[in-house]
Formats: C-alpha cells, sequence, structure tokens
C-alpha cells in the first residue's frame, strides 16, 4: 500500500532531522559536540521548540553541491520558549556540508530578523 502525503513529509521530516546522517552525527559526538538540533533542544525549555524553514534545499550548482543532498543546508532556524518567553535561535549545523554559510542560509536568517520585531513566529514546516 502506498503512502499517504502525509506519511511521506513525515519520514522526509525524520531524515532532516538527522542533518548530514548519522556518521556525521556519530563524528560530531566523538568531539564531544552536540549537533545543531541537540544543541537548540537542551536551549529552549522542554518540547517547545519549533524548527523553520527545515525542506529549503541547497540552490548551489558551484562545485558539485547540486548533486548533495542538503536539506535545510547549513543551519538549523526556529523558536521555542526560555522562561515562558518566545526567543528565536539557529545553530550551525556542520553535518550537512561543513560549511558554516550556504546560498538558502541568509534567507532563513533574514526570516527569522523579520519576525523578531513583530514578535510573531515566521512560518514553519
Amino acid at each position: 500500500m502506498p503512502l499517504d502525503k502525509r506519511e511521506l513529509l513525515l519520514q522526509k521530516k525524520e531524515k532532516i532531522a538527522l542533518g548530514g546522517g548519522e556518521k556525521r552525527i556519530e563524528k560530531q559526538h566523538a568531539k564531544g559536540k552536540m549537533t545543531a538540533r541537540e544543541r537548540l533542544n537542551h536551549f529552549f525549555d522542554p518540547g517547545t521548540f519549533i524548527e523553520t524553514d527545515a525542506f529549503i534545499k541547497c540552490r548551489c550548482t558551484n562545485f558539485g553541491m547540486d548533486k548533495l543532498d542538503a536539506e535545510g543546508e547549513s543551519v538549523v532556524t526556529g523558536y521555542g520558549q526560555i522562561d515562558g518567553r518566545i526567543v528565536y535561535a539557529y545553530s550551525q549545523d556542520f553535518t550537512i556540508t561543513g560549511e558554516p554559510l550556504g546560498k538558502c542560509t541568509p534567507e532563513r536568517l533574514s526570516r527569522q530578523w523579520t519576525a523578531l520585531p513583530r514578535s510573531v513566529p515566521p512560518w514553519s514546516a
């Protein structure tokens, strides 16, 4: 039986949550580091972190980047609560491409900065 669209979307979201994959996550842990999502989940009050723009796909075609499966690029953005207050944050994800700034990263950060003064959480995925 084929999966419905909701199930496919949930599977894709789970894959994105793994960043660059299990091997790269293990490499971060071996260095004593947390992944970007682990850092954000640790930063916010438990269960309040909402990731935004998780489904953004890298559009860079230089250096073979178009062949790289790099959803979300190299940054995790979102919002959550700290002591009941909404806080926006982002964290570099070095398990994805290992680079600090991708082509879509400024767009994701810009949405965070634009939403902040309005105190309205940005569109989330």
